[in-house]
């Protein structure tokens, strides 16, 4: 998104006005409630609702203390408490407390709740004016209308992504059926007219070559230099560029796997339990710590829980449990430890006779093999594990 430099200073303060606002409130907060601690009767447990964060917020904005804000938006920066409110909701959920937001630390970022408007190829932003969106592929929805749009000033540039409400086209294949396994570093897919793919993810071991090496050149220079800056600007280039192929890649698979069918079937995994680690205690130390670790990375770089809500708000997905999916046999049900070899392409046990299974040579993947009898018991299933 390429401006001016005095339309990039207003795109700065906009993003300061909001992380302000998100600092005030949280001590606020943090403040409010220690005083409930203390002395529950005479003070109330204070409220984190955007409701009524907002209209602290327009106290806040009229009563005069900080003239500076009646500059800016007031439907941007009231935003930034919207953001907080879901943060403190993730936290009674079990994710970490909301922390504050530092200018050399976080990201300078707002969003464009509702006012945000595109003419052509340009953004309107309220307060700001129009700024040109360079597109490389043009707009993808140009039927759509845009609702929403999120602004990020990342490795010294600054970019927009912008929130379509379009009009699905009806499902050529309503009845069509899949099941997802995903692995490290690939994707196993097991269609219900028995066609199967493995999708695989980009390899980026180059760039992580050059990621280590990079990584070390910081220790020897000096902190607070301009040569220390232009390496740590260097590291988030590379970083976004690893991360963007991942992201990249996961809609691609996502949009591919909804497109060839409108009911997925996946397991019901704790990913945050898989990939906790085993390093134990002083006591009882753990077993295979860098095994465990190694491949705690590759799970988290192949993002289950990330291809899980992308799919969500692209299909409709239902769970199944994980539980012996790769000892099953996809034809009679039966359970048998001898089918889970510990390769990944193996002899599957595939010949059935009367009552029984019996192991033959096969050269079928884990996990379209695993994956044969989830089809069709996920969508028996379906109703009880719908979220």
């Amino acid at each position: 998104m390429p401006g001016t430099a005095s339309k990039a200073r207003q795109l700065f303060g906009l993003a300061g006005a909001g992380r302000f606002i998100w600092n005030h409130f949280l001590a606020k907060h943090q403040a409010a409630y220690q005083l409930h601690k203390e002395n529950p009767e005479h003070h109330a447990k204070p409220s984190i609702s955007f409701l009524s964060l907002g209209k602290e917020f327009t106290q806040l904005r009229n009563s005069g203390d900080f003239p500076w804000l009646q500059g800016y938006s007031f439907t941007i920066v009231r935003a930034a408490l919207q953001s907080l409110s879901l943060a403190f909701q993730g936290f009674f959920r079990g994710k970490g407390h909301p922390r504050f937001k530092a200018r050399g630390r976080d990201q300078p970022r707002f969003t464009i709740p509702d006012k945000g408007k595109i003419k052509g190829d340009r953004l309107s932003i309220p307060g700001v004016g129009l700024l040109r969106l360079r597109r490389h592929s043009g707009n993808p929805y140009p039927e759509g209308r845009p609702v929403k749009a999120a602004v990020v000033h990342e490795c010294g540039k600054w970019y927009a992504t912008v929130c379509y409400k379009v009009d699905l086209p009806p499902s050529a294949e309503p009845e069509r059926v899949a099941a997802m396994d995903c692995n490290c570093r690939q994707v196993a897919v097991v269609y219900s007219d028995g066609t199967s793919e493995i999708r695989r993810q980009p390899d980026t071991t180059l760039l992580q070559i050059k990621l280590k090496r990079r990584q070390r050149k910081p220790g020897r220079q000096q902190k607070g230099s301009n040569r220390r800056q232009r390496t740590r600007t260097r590291l988030r280039k590379l970083h976004r560029r690893i991360r963007n192929m991942a992201n990249t890649w996961r809609h691609r698979l996502t949009r591919h796997v909804a497109d060839k069918a409108r009911l997925l079937v996946l397991e019901k995994l704790n990913t945050q339990a898989m990939t906790r680690s085993a390093q134990g205690t002083v006591a009882s130390p753990g077993r295979n710590v860098q095994q465990k670790a190694g491949l705690n990375r590759s799970i988290l770089a192949t993002g289950w829980g990330e291809i899980e809500q992308m799919l969500g708000y692209k299909t409709r997905v239902v769970y199944v449990n994980g539980a012996y999916t790769s000892r099953r046999c996809s034809g009679c049900g039966q359970v048998d430890k001898a089918s889970r070899p510990e390769s990944v392409h193996f002899p599957l046990h595939k010949l059935r006779l009367p009552g029984q299974c019996r192991p033959e040579r096969s050269t079928e993947h884990l996990g379209l093999r695993g994956w044969g009898h989830c089809t069709g018991r996920g969508v028996l299933v379906g109703d009880l594990y719908d979220p």
